[in-house]
């Protein structure tokens, strides 16, 4: 396992999250009384199978639901935001004050990166509608390829010009992250970003997001099924099943001391290669 990040103040608390979907015969608890905290520089890893209940938990956060009839959302979830003298419950708060959260506070990157971009815009229209949206008041092209190069995107003129068509997976990821960062956020949560990813090139995104929780002071939240991917990169863990977390802890002490059968599970289901003396 790599350094642990030095963790700092609480950036973000979630404290008994509730969410419930209604149907027209039953209703789904998706996510059952869900704790947990995410500290200033620190790597995050929400793990479980999938089903879990990982990415409503991630979406609610920021109120990326359907908050209608057939949602009910409850608990809360405390945002210590940049220069905030107290903090935020994004599960509450008004309307204009989540939006300031989601413009400049929390990012996400998805799952499928080509899903995640428009199809129709080359990046860099894409890049500048969204550095408008921003307000931002830095040069909007050198900006773009700013942003790009910050994601180790060496030909950023070549990529701005592309469509995402033209671009493979691991460099849409990479582009997708630089939208994430954008909005100069203090947290992203990363769902799932490496699923269609290669070895080589899923380790590539997953140690850009590392560098850049020490480069940029960020917090990430990484949501996985993969065990491996969490030991070699998180600082801590919080394992899910069926909608409750039951497990918390330092990376070192879930792997080494699990407390569940589940987690018991999740570990041994990581590949482990054995080599055999021979005399």
């Amino acid at each position: 396992m790599l350094p642990c990040t030095k963790l700092m103040d609480t950036l973000l608390s979630v404290d008994g999250l509730d969410v419930r979907f209604r149907g027209h015969r039953r209703s789904v608890h998706a996510a059952k009384s869900v704790s947990f905290d995410i500290a200033r520089g620190e790597f995050f890893g929400l793990v479980g199978e999938s089903g879990s209940g990982k990415s409503v938990t991630s979406l609610s956060l920021t109120r990326l639901l359907p908050f209608d009839a057939e949602v009910s959302v409850s608990g809360s979830a405390l945002y210590h935001g940049r220069g905030k003298v107290r903090p935020v419950d994004l599960l509450s708060c008004p309307e204009d004050e989540l939006m300031q959260v989601r413009r400049s506070g929390i990012s996400y990157v998805f799952q499928d990166p080509v899903e995640a971009l428009n199809p129709y815009l080359p990046i860099g229209d894409q890049m500048r509608r969204l550095l408008r949206h921003l307000g931002t008041e830095k040069p909007i092209d050198r900006h773009s390829r700013y942003l790009l190069e910050r994601v180790r995107i060496d030909d950023a003129r070549r990529v701005l010009a592309s469509y995402p068509r033209e671009l493979s997976g691991g460099m849409c990821q990479r582009v997708a992250i630089a939208f994430a960062l954008a909005s100069e956020p203090q947290l992203i949560v990363a769902d799932e970003p490496t699923t269609d990813l290669d070895v080589i090139v899923r380790n590539t995104v997953l140690d850009l997001l590392r560098d850049l929780v020490g480069e940029l002071s960020l917090s990430i939240i990484l949501i996985t099924h993969d065990m491996g991917v969490v030991r070699h990169y998180c600082d801590s863990i919080a394992v899910m099943n069926r909608g409750e977390i039951v497990e918390r802890g330092s990376v070192m002490q879930v792997f080494t001391q699990p407390q569940t059968d589940y987690t018991r599970m999740l570990l041994d289901s990581v590949p482990r290669i054995r080599s055999e003396a021979t005399t």
